[in-house]
């Protein structure tokens, strides 16, 4: 797929974008930067992907490619493309390469502006031979860099990427001064909520959680049919020491990253009001959540109904916690069954065992094979019992922490022996049960 050479790269840059009478006006999204939504595209709701805030839109017949515009960042496009990659190798675990000679021309001047064109391939590992890619167009100006992206999920559907990451281009207007302030103002306000936490704590304060769920069982269409398989969805309000609020949210919450949490939106912020939480957003909007009172106090929302996750201490988290999954996948007559099952053993003396077994089995019209395979580790573990935090530290070195807790309310009910089960929540996971 030869993208445009450089010559339609620079028409286009230069060129004046004619919108549809119907198309966005240009809109700050962000203080500083302003710009037209791009046209036969509508605002997406998809998880964004994106190391801070963005707006994403995807085309209104179909979802991909996608067209995001990151919010902008400090320092230079060459800095600004190495913190990206960063941030999909640290944080999405992808292999990414700059492809080379993908275009004639790279950097083009265009008054104040310099734009850098990179085309990236992004797999899931080394190996993998139906990679992602990104096209960036990253525009500098005074000391601040804004990232726009197209990203396609085969290189196909990057045909004709260029002329759209131009037009929106074409669009965008920049104010280095008041992006520089606004970075400046989000950045002192993450440090400022981060702070008010670890101060909460200090003070002997503990997190306010309150947790809805709903299981079951659908049908799931496979390639051996319509299977019933469980589901367990969940929902969840944290009102951290120090006056700060997050929802839906598996972070530890001792020390939330509130920026990665929250995709780069600045933290809400709550308050007791009279029998309640009132919530505040950044921009302002409140809500109230009014607390009913009883043996396991509650809050409803809408259709859900939360309830406190109950006071927990290191005593109630020992014990062995364990899961299974299964998973049915592939195309034509050959079926991938895989599944497997996992139990870590939290002991009394603060060391825990932590093993694993999983099978693979490929079925064909003309082959049958299977794979098994067993692993098993040891290290030390704690429990925070104000932020429902639990880490561990393997012997191999690392540590690996998550919020953990259960919403059985009665100490009695929790101290379940034998094959009985509970739900727990591990590490941020779901689908745990614990026995004695």
């Amino acid at each position: 797929m030869p993208l445009p050479n450089r010559w339609i790269t620079r028409t286009l840059l230069l060129a004046t974008l004619v919108l549809p009478v119907w198309a966005q006006a240009a809109t700050p999204r962000y203080a500083g930067v302003t710009w037209t939504a791009p046209a036969d595209m509508k605002l997406s709701d998809r998880d964004h992907d994106c190391p801070s805030r963005c707006v994403v839109y995807e085309d209104k017949d179909h979802e991909f490619p996608l067209m995001r515009v990151h919010e902008a960042m400090l320092g230079s496009a060459p800095q600004t493309l190495k913190t990206l990659m960063a941030w999909m190798k640290d944080s999405r675990g992808e292999t990414v390469t700059v492809v080379k000679n993908a275009l004639d021309k790279e950097v083009v001047r265009d008054g104040p502006n310099t734009v850098y064109f990179y085309f990236l391939e992004r797999g899931d590992s080394p190996d993998d031979s139906s990679p992602d890619y990104s096209l960036l167009l990253l525009v500098e100006q005074g000391g601040v860099t804004l990232p726009l992206e197209q990203f396609g999920l085969s290189r196909s559907q990057m045909e004709g990427g260029i002329e759209a990451v131009v037009s929106l281009y074409n669009s965008v207007k920049l104010d280095p001064a008041a992006i520089k302030k606004d970075l400046a103002a989000r950045a002192q306000a993450f440090v400022g909520a981060a702070q008010a936490i670890k101060k909460g704590y200090a003070r002997g304060e503990k997190v306010r959680l309150y947790t809805w769920s709903d299981s079951g069982v659908r049908n799931v269409y496979t390639p051996s049919g319509m299977q019933l398989r469980a589901f367990n969805n969940t929902g969840s309000l944290a009102f951290l020491p120090g006056g700060v609020f997050l929802e839906d949210s598996r972070a530890d919450y001792r020390t939330p990253d509130l920026k990665a949490v929250g995709d780069g939106e600045l933290p809400a912020r709550w308050k007791s009001v009279g029998g309640g939480y009132q919530v505040t957003l950044p921009n302002g909007q409140t809500t109230l959540y009014k607390l009913e009172k009883g043996t396991q106090p509650r809050i409803r929302e809408g259709t859900r109904t939360y309830q406190e996750i109950p006071a927990l201490t290191a005593k109630d988290v020992i014990g062995t916690f364990s899961t299974k999954y299964s998973n049915t996948s592939g195309a034509g007559d050959t079926t991938v069954n895989s599944s497997g099952d996992l139990d870590l053993n939290l002991l009394p003396d603060g060391r825990y065992e932590d093993s694993s077994q999983s099978f693979t089995a490929v079925t064909s019209p003309n082959i049958t094979a299977g794979t098994g395979n067993k692993k098993a580790e040891g290290g030390k573990w704690s429990y925070d019992a104000a932020s429902y935090t639990l880490t561990l530290k393997p012997d191999g070195g690392g540590t690996r922490s998550g919020p953990t807790y259960t919403q059985v309310f009665s100490p009695a009910a929790r101290q379940i022996k034998g094959n009985k089960s509970v739900d727990w929540l591990l590490i941020g996971a779901t689908g745990w049960w614990k026995s004695k």
